[in-house]
């Protein structure tokens, strides 16, 4: 039986996603499949990795009030550069 793994199941590939975010102006905190994103020295979003639904949540935070359009394109441009089939899922975090 042949087992093939998905980029985000070796830890290279994750740890390429945290380069990339770096490279393009993030401050980032990585924890296995989940990454806390810094951008514009404004907490910005949490990335959740989900390997088994092929899926990535982008949770942007309320603290960051600026326009989110341009940081979710980089960070959907770094992780569609090391899984393109990844099914990307953007979730707004309103202020309490």
């Amino acid at each position: 039986m042949v087992c093939s793994m998905r980029p985000f199941e070796l830890p290279e590939s994750r740890l390429n996603l945290l380069y990339c975010l770096q490279s393009r102006g993030f401050g980032v905190r990585m924890h296995a499949y989940e990454y806390i994103l810094i951008y514009k020295e404004r907490l910005f979003a949490i990335i959740l990795l989900e390997l088994e639904k092929a899926k990535a949540t982008i949770i942007v935070l309320p603290s960051y009030n600026g326009d989110a359009k341009h940081p979710l394109n980089i960070i959907r441009e770094c992780i569609k550069s090391i899984e393109r089939r990844m099914d990307i899922v953007v979730v707004y975090r309103g202020a309490n």
